[in-house]
């Protein structure tokens, strides 16, 4: 049986409620450092993944190739070429940029979002609805529509 990538999103949201608990039990605010952080990170890393591996998948099945071993992240939202799939296209990078900040720049209290300052509670669920968002834009294509 093949992995079903849309259950990171559920996941995600499991991730996002939790955090918010936590975050209500020990009176911290979403942007401080502990155990809701860490779910908030991992929230908004989880949703990037749903969104890449979707994509990655309608991309194969398109005919347009597998990914490289290296870049394929940035090789996969660029084969999103055509102007009917731009807004896929910006969200991934988007998304993409903001999964970096979760997964490596741990020293960064609160992530940006479009060059502005946001909190981690708000970049987990902008993530999540960006990541459904792609999944969306995505089953109204065809597999074969992506084709050149």
């Amino acid at each position: 049986m093949t992995f079903q990538w849309d259950g990171f999103l559920d996941l995600a949201d499991t991730l996002l409620k939790q955090a918010s608990a936590l975050a209500t039990q020990a009176s911290e605010t979403a942007s401080s450092q502990g155990p809701s952080e860490a779910l908030l990170r991992t929230t908004v890393s989880r949703s990037y993944y749903a969104a890449y591996h979707l994509t990655r998948a309608y991309v194969e099945a398109a005919g347009r190739g597998a990914p490289p071993s290296e870049n394929s992240h940035t090789w996969v939202w660029s084969q999103l070429w055509r102007q009917e799939e731009k807004t896929i296209r910006e969200n991934g990078f988007g998304l993409r940029n903001l999964r970096n900040a979760a997964d490596y720049e741990l020293g960064c209290p609160n992530p940006t979002e479009g060059g502005k300052p946001a909190t981690w509670l708000r970049s987990a669920e902008y993530s999540i609805l960006t990541a459904r968002r792609i999944q969306s834009l995505l089953q109204r294509r065809s597999p074969t529509s992506l084709k050149r």
